[in-house]
């Protein structure tokens, strides 16, 4: 194996050799790929009298859509002379740093479900949104915490119309008491017994009721399943939802994924 790679590196030309355009291709060997990177491209070219210029490098840098599904929820697009660091940068940026409406705080006055507390509150808060966050200012007050009596709050405080949101759930289970007795499905036995996230309710405050007069806040899938009821148990609270980015916490990426590839022209 040692004889058989130095034997290659002798066939590998030398960057420093290569001129620009020699430097821009890919090399595929039996083993490995070279000149994956290449510093006569992005980093040169966006100097500017001895100064890196961001402006510089955008002018050649060209985005493409390829293709976008109908509901607006995939996009796909080429990102045209960028070196991979950057496309992978844009990819981060877009998980971690762009910033979406979420659920904080679950005020929770009834639970009666098969599911506990805290894993009801935590399958609420990755619900998506579909509200323009960028109506909304950052939210500056520390959240309420838990008092000496490992009460989480005595009542619900008084949310701000230009920093929360605010939703409403109340969902009960009950017989159907008009089910044939060749009925077997849950859906056809009892009402209500699968809450989706169509159950939540706006809840305008303030001004908000005019702000979004066109273009209400609600889920953005009207489908997804919250829990399942059986009759006599009930599931009823209010939630609070703010403004913030996947980096701290994964439920406000707007994006459940960012991936690229590198696109290799054969020559």
């Amino acid at each position: 194996m040692g004889r058989k790679s130095a034997a290659t590196a002798k066939k590998e030309p030398k960057v420093e050799s290569m001129d620009v355009e020699e430097r821009n291709v890919l090399l595929m060997h039996e083993e490995r790929v070279i000149n994956t990177y290449d510093d006569a491209s992005d980093v040169p070219r966006a100097r500017k009298e001895g100064k890196f210029d961001v402006k510089e490098l955008c002018k050649d840098v060209k985005v493409e859509i390829i293709g976008e599904v109908d509901d607006g929820l995939t996009l796909e697009f080429d990102l045209v002379h960028v070196e991979a660091p950057i496309a992978n940068a844009l990819r981060r940026v877009l998980i971690a740093e762009v910033p979406s409406m979420a659920i904080e705080k679950v005020y929770l006055y009834q639970n009666t479900s098969v599911i506990q507390d805290e894993v009801l509150c935590h399958r609420l808060g990755l619900l998506p949104l579909h509200v323009d966050c960028r109506e909304f200012d950052w939210p500056k007050e520390k959240i309420v915490g838990i008092n000496e009596q490992g009460v989480d709050c005595e009542e619900v405080p008084t949310p701000d119309p230009n920093v929360h949101l605010v939703f409403a759930i109340n969902v009960s289970c009950t017989k159907n008491m008009k089910a044939t007795a060749a009925a077997s499905e849950p859906s056809e036995l009892y009402h209500d017994s699968s809450v989706y996230s169509r159950a939540f309710q706006w809840m305008p405050i303030g001004d908000q009721k005019e702000r979004f007069a066109a273009n209400p806040p609600r889920m953005v899938h009207e489908d997804i399943l919250v829990a399942k009821l059986r009759p006599g148990q009930q599931i009823e609270a209010l939630v609070h939802c703010v403004k913030g980015i996947g980096r701290d916490h994964a439920k406000f990426s707007p994006v459940a994924t960012a991936s690229y590839r590198q696109v290799i022209f054969e020559i």
